[in-house]
Formats: C-alpha cells, sequence, structure tokens
C-alpha cells in the first residue's frame, strides 16, 4: 500500500511510501509576511506534483486542533495565541481532502495523541516539545531518520506513516524494536 502522510503547517512535513520504508522531508508552504492562502495554493501544488509520479492508495494528516481545546489551551496559558496557526491548519485540511477528492485517494485525519501513544508509548510527554523530542528519537532508533536529522516537522510525518500503515496497511514491523530500546 502506498501511503503519503502529512504533518500540515506553515511547514509541512511529509512521507511517502510504502507500508515499511517511507522517503521523507519538508516543504515551506508559505513564507511568513505570505497570506495564509499562499500555503493553501501550495499545498495543492505539491500534492498534485507529488500524485504525478505516483497516486498513493491512502493519504493520512495530522488533525487541526479543535478551535475549543485551542480557546482552552490560550485559557490555561494566560495568554492568546496566534489565531493563524489555527486557522491555516483548518485550511490546509480542506485543501488536502478536496485534493484527495478529486484524485479519488481514500483521506483520513489522525489525532496526534493516538499517533504519539502508537508511536512512542505515550499520548503525552509533558509538553509538545518534549513530544516532538520523543517522536524525533524513535525515528532514530526505528532507522527512518538520518541520526544527524532533527527534523520534528519530518518526524511527525513519518509517525503519522507508520500509524497508518499499521491501521490501514496492517504492515508488520521489520523487527521488533522495544520503547527506549537504541539502534
Amino acid at each position: 500500500m502506498l501511503i503519503h502522510a502529512l504533518d500540515p503547517a506553515t511547514r509541512c512535513g511529509w512521507a511517502l511510501g510504502p507500508d515499511e520504508a517511507p522517503k521523507s522531508g519538508a516543504v515551506v508552504l508559505k513564507q511568513p509576511k505570505q497570506d495564509l492562502a499562499q500555503a493553501c495554493l501550495n499545498m495543492a501544488a505539491n500534492l498534485r506534483g507529488a500524485w504525478k509520479i505516483e497516486r498513493p492508495d491512502l493519504l493520512i494528516f495530522e488533525k487541526p486542533m479543535d478551535p475549543h481545546v485551542w480557546f482552552s489551551l490560550c485559557k490555561r496559558m494566560g495568554r492568546p495565541q496566534n489565531a493563524a496557526s489555527l486557522s491555516l491548519q483548518h485550511r490546509l485540511a480542506g485543501v488536502i481532502e478536496s485534493m484527495c477528492g478529486l484524485y479519488e485517494i481514500q483521506c483520513e485525519s489522525v489525532d496526534r495523541q493516538a499517533v504519539l501513544k502508537f508511536f512512542t508509548g505515550k499520548r503525552s510527554w509533558g509538553g509538545r516539545e518534549e513530544g516532538k523530542e520523543a517522536v524525533i528519537e524513535r525515528c532514530h532508533v526505528l532507522g527512518l531518520l538520518p541520526k544527524d536529522c532533527r527534523d520534528d516537522d519530518r518526524a511527525d510525518a513519518i509517525a503519522n506513516h507508520q500509524y497508518a500503515a499499521a491501521i490501514w496497511g496492517r504492515a508488520r514491523p521489520r523487527e521488533l524494536t522495544l520503547f527506549g530500546q537504541t539502534a
């Protein structure tokens, strides 16, 4: 099964490949001064370009944050957060779902905590940065990310890919590697 996994944001991580060994990277969808519409256009163009080579069976992406959760997070932190980032998540989800519909590709959104639990063994690592670090380390242990790479967007896309392979692709791991074990 060919799976295309995304971690959509201003900088979008991607992983594309069969169940076990995806190619991966990240692409900048918009520069800081550019409008959100530019990111949407670039997302569509990137998907179209990738799918000209080979159309995936499944596209998986991280579900946008629920606005109620975002508002609660802002209250808990005691300061407002950048609403444009929340808006961008939802706009990119619309682009992704529309492109998948046009190309007749199965499209699934996944919960970040479910992917974290599957990929690292824990739903939460205390904070956003700790969770991202855990995903990077797990990618290194599994040999899915070069040891010198610290790209959390790319690592998140790989984690989404591995989750999709296990849930929808029914992939079996190449080897059993327990949590905390080093390669």
